[in-house]
């Protein structure tokens, strides 16, 4: 008989106990369920302590749950809602790209050099010592 494991909120904390920045032991409380597909489920973490937030995806098996997590400046709002947002599709990229390649584009946001005027070096260099031979 197959058996599926639930994370949810409570196996979430536990398979991402604490806080990679601080070390803070997260509660129930700090985990926020966005999604659930099949046996994997996306979650946000939230640290009370540094607010730093994690997300996560949890696989969970017939042998048990496993975890990978990573570190975001995304609040659970904003994970949310790019959760719903349209995905990104080949179109999306080719326009990206189109943008990126516009020589009016560059010209506005890309810094610009700067030139600085060279300056001679007046200090001498020095002199190669002679090494004693090992003997």
């Amino acid at each position: 008989m197959k058996r599926s494991h639930s994370a949810g909120s409570t196996g979430a904390a536990k398979l991402v106990p604490f806080c990679p920045v601080c070390e803070t032991q997260y509660g129930s409380a700090s985990v926020a369920a966005l999604g659930k597909e099949g046996e994997t489920e996306l979650v946000h973490l939230t640290c009370r302590s540094c607010s730093t937030g994690v997300l996560a995806v949890i696989l969970n098996g017939e042998s048990g749950s496993s975890s990978v997590g990573v570190v975001t400046d995304l609040t659970v709002e904003d994970a949310r809602r790019f959760r719903r947002s349209r995905r990104v599709n080949t179109d999306d990229v080719i326009e990206v790209h189109r943008l990126f390649s516009d020589a009016a584009w560059t010209q506005t946001f890309l810094p610009r050099p700067v030139r600085r005027p060279r300056v001679k070096s007046t200090a001498k260099t020095p002199a190669k010592r002679r090494q004693a031979p090992l003997s």
